[in-house]
């Protein structure tokens, strides 16, 4: 048990000491390269040197978005952008303030794990389940101790 949560603990923790933002996909649009339930960890890109095919990060209408480049426009200083699963590209322009980031990593189906712990309840849930982990190694140690004695 405190090896799940000291897992969980760098999983969190590591990335974002090396400068990456972690972001859950909850959405299909990058199917099959990202799959929804993946975790994406994101590095800042500035948006002028982002080209078609990169994958990238940004905020739209207050969401995060992941969704490729299709192209930079850099005279009018936006991206137009597009899910991989999307037959069209997105309807909107992304401007260059919104971008977060390139996607660096992903990981499939730990997103979703990640999107659990990392509010107040899932982290609660992790302490509780790291202090079980804790008593009941010492209660092991314990029992030992008194069958060794006996």
């Amino acid at each position: 048990m405190i090896l799940l949560v000291l897992v969980v603990a760098v999983m969190l923790v590591y990335p974002k000491g090396k400068g990456y933002q972690l972001f859950e996909v909850t959405s299909g649009s990058m199917e099959p390269a990202i799959p929804m339930g993946s975790v994406v960890y994101v590095s800042e890109a500035d948006a002028k040197d982002l080209e078609a095919g990169e994958v990238i990060a940004f905020v739209h209408e207050q969401d995060f978005v992941i969704h490729r480049v299709v192209e930079n426009n850099k005279l009018e200083g936006y991206l137009q952008t597009k899910g991989d699963a999307n037959t069209v590209d997105d309807p909107w322009k992304v401007r260059y303030e919104d971008v977060l980031g390139v996607v660096a990593k992903h990981y499939p189906v730990i997103g979703r794990f990640l999107g659990l712990v990392s509010g107040t309840i899932g982290k609660i849930y992790l302490l509780a389940i790291g202090l079980c982990g804790v008593l009941a190694n010492v209660l092991a140690s314990l029992i030992r101790r008194r069958r060794s004695t006996s």
